[in-house]
C-alpha cells in the first residue's frame, strides 16, 4: 500500500543567481513531470524580495525515496543547502 508523502523546503536563494533558479526550476519542473510518476503535487513560492523560496511537494511513496530525492537537487550553486526546513 502507497502513502502519500509530503515535503515542505525552504531555502535561501543565492546572491545573484535568482535568473540562474529560474532555468534549474524550469527543469526540475520538466524532470518531475516526465519521471516521477508518484508525484501528485511540486509547486514553487519565491519571496517578493527573491531571496527565499519554498517547494511543496506530495508524492504516492516512501518518505526515504522522497528525501533523497529533494536532497539531491539541493546541492547546488543555485541554492543555500544550509538553510532549509523539513515539515
Amino acid at each position: 500500500m502507497s502513502e502519500n508523502v509530503y515535503l515542505v523546503v525552504e531555502f535561501a536563494i543565492n546572491p545573484g543567481r535568482f535568473e540562474d533558479l529560474k532555468t534549474l526550476m524550469a527543469a526540475m519542473v520538466e524532470a518531475t513531470q516526465r519521471n516521477e510518476v508518484g508525484a501528485l503535487n511540486y509547486e514553487w513560492a519565491i519571496s517578493d524580495d527573491r531571496q527565499v523560496g519554498h517547494v511543496y511537494e506530495r508524492y504516492q511513496e516512501t518518505i526515504t525515496n522522497s528525501i533523497r530525492h529533494v536532497c539531491s537537487k539541493m546541492n547546488t550553486p543555485v541554492l543555500n543547502a544550509n538553510h532549509r526546513k523539513w515539515t
